[in-house]
């Protein structure tokens, strides 16, 4: 077969010119096929030119459109990584869209390959060298409607630097790398990186380091996962109090069921093996009751055997699930603030926002939201000189910067 002749250096000139024209005008796809005709002709000074670009015209036409198998996409991000000069945020974004594509798409045992991939990937991009400016997005708006503040480069590297090490369980490295982020200036969302030096201390049998951290998280964050995570520390280390205490407030704090679903089966064999055995058999009925509701959940779920012979009452299985959640309810509320000490205060200012202050008998202040309210009126207004018991938790004042005190469980006492 004969040889097709190589192209003049006149002509791979054109090309080149051509190429650059197409991607002025964000035609990717043609400006891909130049480069590729280009590039089948080895020439080592045309090869170098097209590979300037090659890394945007990749990015553009392939990780953008995200229609293309995790095979390719993995094996577009190492070529976009390996030609960029510089390994900047440019390269750090191919990185990012790796790893959330791979945890959204992949197999378990795919899935870490490509993600222990994508994290020696990372490891080629100087941290150091990532801007620690925060960036000011126009698209998005905070609640004021202003810009919204977005993290820098360097804290999105730490972000992604973090979750990937702790989803391939390297605990210390990830601890490790969660507390480099937090030196780092201008931090604008340190929550997570506190949240994932709890969720590896606790892996690693370092249960304080995870507590202390967890209480850090809850300074900005009080979702469910936050207080199960909280359950889960305590029933390891066996302090019954605070695993029943955290284990009703994941309970109450807002999630579907499904979200929850693992959760309710650990509570259940907890208060079991604590022979709260009515209290566990509902907490089964939850567990298969939303089984039941997912699609082919009770079919495809390996527990559903077990726990229908862990039931102490079968009968439980027969209930009414309206009746099932009351009783849970009030269980879940008579637990969740055990062995706390309630405070006594008068509501001294109201906010128009739904919130305010109660000044407690000792003179402190602790702010408050309408929600944390018992049977709470419809305005916060109506509140102003009551006098009310609450429990005291540890809050952020976000305009202050600085660690304050909030009520919680508030009761209104005449």
């Amino acid at each position: 077969m004969n040889q097709q002749p190589k192209r003049s250096n006149q002509m791979l000139r054109e090309m080149y010119n051509s190429l650059k024209t197409h991607l002025n005008a964000k035609d990717f796809q043609k400006a891909y096929e130049i480069a590729t005709a280009i590039l089948n002709e080895n020439d080592p000074f045309w090869t170098k030119q097209v590979n300037r670009y090659l890394p945007w015209i990749l990015f553009n036409l392939k990780l953008k459109s995200q229609r293309i198998s995790l095979e390719e996409l993995h094996q577009t991000v190492e070529t976009i990584v390996t030609l960029s000069e510089r390994k900047n945020g440019f390269v750090l974004r191919s990185v990012s869209i790796l790893a959330s594509e791979t945890l959204k798409k992949a197999d378990r045992k795919k899935g870490l390959q490509i993600l222990q991939s994508a994290n020696e990937l990372l490891d080629k991009i100087n941290v150091d060298e990532l801007s620690d400016k925060p960036l000011e997005s126009s698209k998005y708006k905070d609640k004021a409607g202003k810009n919204k503040v977005l993290p820098s480069e360097r804290e999105k590297w730490y972000q992604l630097k973090t979750k990937i090490l702790l989803v391939l369980k390297k605990y210390d490295e990830c601890i490790q790398q969660c507390r480099n982020a937090l030196k780092v200036s201008n931090l604008i969302d340190p929550v997570w990186f506190y949240y994932r030096i709890a969720c590896a201390s606790s892996y690693i049998g370092k249960y304080e380091e995870g507590l202390e951290a967890l209480e850090k998280v809850l300074l900005y964050k009080d979702d469910w996962y936050v207080q199960k995570l909280f359950f889960e520390i305590y029933a390891k280390m066996k302090d019954f109090d605070n695993a029943l205490k955290y284990g009703c407030r994941t309970a109450l704090n807002s999630a579907s069921d499904s979200q929850k679903l693992t959760f309710y089966l650990n509570f259940a064999d907890f208060l079991k093996a604590h022979n709260y055995k009515r209290e566990a058999d509902l907490h089964y009925y939850l567990y298969l009751k939303t089984l039941e509701k997912m699609k082919d959940g009770q079919k495809n779920d390996t527990n559903v055997k077990r726990v229908y012979g862990s039931l102490t009452d079968k009968n439980v299985v027969k209930m009414r699930e309206q009746d099932v959640r009351s009783e849970l309810a009030k269980f879940w509320k008579d637990n969740k603030f055990r062995n706390e000490k309630q405070l006594e205060g008068t509501v001294a200012k109201v906010i128009n926002n739904g919130a305010g202050f109660i000044k407690s008998s000792d003179s402190q202040s602790y702010y408050f939201k309408l929600e944390d309210v018992e049977n709470a009126p419809k305005s916060a207004h109506e509140l102003r000189n009551k006098k009310v018991k609450f429990y005291p938790t540890k809050s952020y004042d976000k305009k202050k910067g600085m660690e304050s005190w909030a009520a919680v469980g508030i009761v209104v006492v005449e």
